[in-house]
């Protein structure tokens, strides 16, 4: 394939071109020079853990045994208020997502669902699980959250069980969410008897 004159002269053209801007690329290059860093801001970061262990604030780290106990205290004495109010308690299996105890009301067939969250004296906030909120949101006539304080010593006094009914009414969980905290305080403000 033979080129044109007028084609090969513009090819050469544009090569010589192409060179020339390359070749003052490279001179350039060679004028850098290279110059120490400089700094414009500092930052110390230091661990949260670290912090806490030199100021004595170490995190409490739950004891299982406690916990199951406060969860074993709470679920029977829920069972005991239902027996109480007339109605037929089952607990559920530890896993069940939702509830933990399906309560039967023998006079008007009425079952009801009862997620039970028990605490002790020290607890600040209990959390609720997202499928547990979901539960209360389609049967709000039916669910019931029961919250129990149980005393540090539950061989010596008795626990205190109060009903939440409708808990969650205009709650709205975002897909992500987990679970909703609330404050044992203002839980306590709201409960009613068991009902």
């Amino acid at each position: 394939m033979r080129l044109a004159s007028g084609q090969a002269r513009q090819r050469a053209d544009d090569l010589a071109e192409r060179k020339k801007r390359r070749l003052r690329e490279l001179a350039m290059e060679e004028d850098l020079a290279n110059q120490p860093p400089t700094v414009v801001a500092a930052a110390l970061v230091i661990p949260q853990g670290l912090i806490n262990r030199l100021t004595g604030n170490q995190a409490r780290v739950p004891d299982q045994r406690v916990i199951d106990e406060t969860d074993r205290v709470a679920i029977a004495a829920v069972l005991e208020e239902e027996r109480k109010l007339g109605r037929v308690p089952y607990e559920q299996a530890h896993n069940n997502p939702g509830f933990d105890i399906l309560s039967e009301d023998p006079a008007t067939g009425t079952a009801y669902f009862i997620e039970v969250k028990g605490h002790r004296p020290d607890t600040d906030e209990i959390k609720v699980r997202a499928a547990q909120v979901r539960k209360a949101l389609m049967h709000p006539d039916k669910f019931r959250l029961a919250v129990v304080a149980v005393p540090n010593n539950p061989n010596s006094e008795q626990a205190v069980v109060s009903y939440h009914v409708q808990p969650f009414a205009g709650v709205k969980l975002h897909f992500a969410q987990t679970y909703v905290p609330l404050s044992v305080a203002a839980l306590r403000e709201h409960a009613v008897k068991p009902q």
